[in-house]
């Protein structure tokens, strides 16, 4: 498990900047089982926490209004769009607030907790996929499952500070992390998605885009390469565009003059706006931490057009 858990993070955080939400969870509960002490302990409020973690970055007009699906095609599955905006709320006070009584020792109040999740996670299954399912529910069930009944005892254990204090600091950077990711930086993070990858960042948007990439050679000669995409879960990174014609202008250096870039993105059904527009991204860099000024956002660039509603897969 050790083999396979340093594999996982170096394949997530050193090869490719291509950690997603389900790998966090996976490399979370992962540290806890090999690194902490009093396992079943900080499960329980490690789980609890990454749900309280994953409503932050839900305070947003495309949750608190509901956009982010009535935007879709197929909006909420069962739900009509007029009653969109109380779901999504339902599910941020459920991540920040009732979550929490999964930990409760009270019968009701924990039963409750425990059957809103489960349902809430086979509801995100017809949206989603059936990976947050498996990635989830098993954990849920084993964890807290008639949690009630064994919550006081847990409690009253005595529990050596010291030992405490390593579970909490793992829980404290994990907090600072996402915080993080939510600092604003000068730009709307929705439509440039920096330093989304450094926190939880899963259904913040419903995202379209447009990209095209014009490679001018030395010998005079030009192609041009466009990548569109409707597909909601895609999350339009414009960082995943610029490391990938960032390759071809290393590996074409000799053959190529330089590369022209224009990217048009799309959020919650808003219009597309021209976010990108270099002229030679051969030049770009990308800064991980701060604000990238070749990255304009829907306040300062170009309206080029209107999207149509889209799929989320």
């Amino acid at each position: 498990m050790l083999i396979l858990f340093i594999w996982k993070i170096i394949i997530s955080f050193v090869f490719n900047y291509g950690a997603g939400n389900y790998d966090y969870y996976d490399i979370v509960f992962s540290f806890i089982i090999l690194f902490l002490p009093y396992k079943e302990y900080f499960l329980r409020r490690g789980f609890v926490l990454l749900y309280f973690l994953a409503a932050t970055i839900k305070f947003t007009g495309g949750w608190i209004a509901g956009t982010h699906f009535t935007s879709l095609i197929s909006g909420l599955p069962f739900i009509p769009d007029n009653l969109a905006p109380l779901a999504t709320n339902i599910v941020i006070l459920f991540q920040m607030l009732e979550s929490w009584l999964l930990l409760s020792k009270n019968k009701k109040l924990q039963n409750f907790s425990f059957t809103f999740a489960l349902f809430f996670h086979l509801y995100s299954g017809i949206i989603v996929g059936y990976r947050y399912l498996l990635s989830d529910i098993p954990i849920l069930v084993v964890l807290f499952w008639r949690y009630y009944k064994i919550a006081q005892s847990e409690l009253d254990k005595k529990y050596d500070f010291k030992k405490l204090l390593a579970g909490y600091i793992f829980f404290l950077i994990l907090t600072i992390q996402q915080i993080f990711v939510s600092i604003p930086i000068e730009s709307d993070r929705h439509y440039t998605l920096e330093r989304n990858k450094f926190g939880l960042y899963m259904f913040e948007a419903n995202h379209q885009c447009s990209s095209d990439m014009y490679v001018y050679y030395k010998d005079g000669y030009m192609e041009k390469y466009n990548y569109q995409d409707s597909n909601a879960r895609n999350r339009c990174d414009p960082y995943n565009y610029w490391f990938k014609y960032k390759q071809v202008c290393i590996r074409g250096e000799d053959k190529i003059s330089r590369i022209s870039w224009t990217f048009d993105h799309s959020v919650n059904g808003g219009p597309f706006y021209r976010i990108i527009d270099e002229k030679n991204i051969c030049n770009l860099d990308y800064s991980f931490y701060s604000h990238n000024k070749w990255i304009k956002d829907n306040n300062n660039s170009e309206l080029i057009a209107y999207p149509l509603k889209n799929f989320y897969y």
